[in-house]
């Protein structure tokens, strides 16, 4: 990836978009590029920092879960794809990793070291303190959407649980104005998510795409697209005002159907 294409990127990435072009071309000279296999283990939960390998890191491509390693077994408690950053809490504070962070499938990121972000505080402090504010914004992000998340185990229906969870998923599409869209993505994923059977949450995206309110390119994985996300929002608050119609499952018609499944 050259440095063009590195700006280019870092532009159309939400968390920098407050910091100025001559502050993407300096933060796009101090970042390089790692690849991952799929399956692969990019961060893992209680290990220090390797100050020279490790820092920040931004999706280019792939998508990326985000596990917390203290229940048995291991829960799975957010899908990451392009755009998405994380492992900024270490590099602001200095912190073990509070998570384990693995490529779903070939991943490619822009990483900002550990020992980079301490040069940019060092020798760039205009630049390093406009970086710590987005970073920042980025922790309060990634609280907003765990919070979110963790509030969806309080939800019976299935179907309005998955209503909430597409936007927490969704991201700006530049391709099509309006729109959001959650790539390279599998249903099991979202299942996981969902505590549910895959066959479950696949019969509901269908549905939704009968209604029109996403739609859905199907290859190994699949691309969800949401047309309208105000109109996808509308319709879950008509089912939390209970017209839940008769695409909803309750937590006991799932424990049936995972049972026999």
């Amino acid at each position: 990836m050259s440095l063009d294409e590195k700006e280019r990127y870092l532009r159309q990435t939400h968390t920098f978009r407050s910091l100025s072009d001559g502050q993407i071309a300096q933060l796009g000279r101090f970042m390089t590029i790692k690849r991952y296999q799929a399956q692969t283990t990019m961060i893992v939960s209680g290990e220090e920092v390797d100050a020279e390998r490790d820092g920040l890191y931004i999706i280019v491509e792939g998508r990326a879960d985000v596990c917390l390693d203290d229940t048995d077994p291991p829960q799975t408690v957010q899908l990451l794809g392009r755009g998405d950053i994380f492992g900024e809490l270490a590099v602001t504070t200095g912190s073990r990793r509070c998570a384990t962070v693995s490529a779903t499938g070939p991943t490619t990121v822009l990483l900002l070291s550990v020992a980079t972000y301490r040069h940019l505080r060092e020798n760039h402090i205009e630049l390093a303190l406009a970086l710590h504010d987005c970073l920042f914004e980025g922790l309060m992000q990634h609280q907003i959407r765990s919070n979110e998340l963790a509030r969806l185990h309080g939800v019976r229906a299935l179907r309005r649980r998955l209503l909430i969870l597409l936007p927490l998923l969704a991201r700006p599409w530049p391709n099509q104005a309006g729109a959001s869209i959650i790539d390279q993505v599998k249903v099991s994923e979202i299942a996981t998510l969902l505590g549910v059977h895959r066959s479950s949450v696949s019969d509901i995206l269908r549905k939704l795409q009968a209604k029109g309110l996403i739609q859905m390119q199907r290859s190994k994985q699949i691309r969800i697209i949401i047309p309208d996300l105000a109109r996808l929002q509308k319709e879950t608050k008509a089912h939390a005002e209970g017209e839940e119609g008769d695409m909803s499952l309750t937590d006991k018609d799932l424990q049936r159907e995972v049972g026999g499944a």
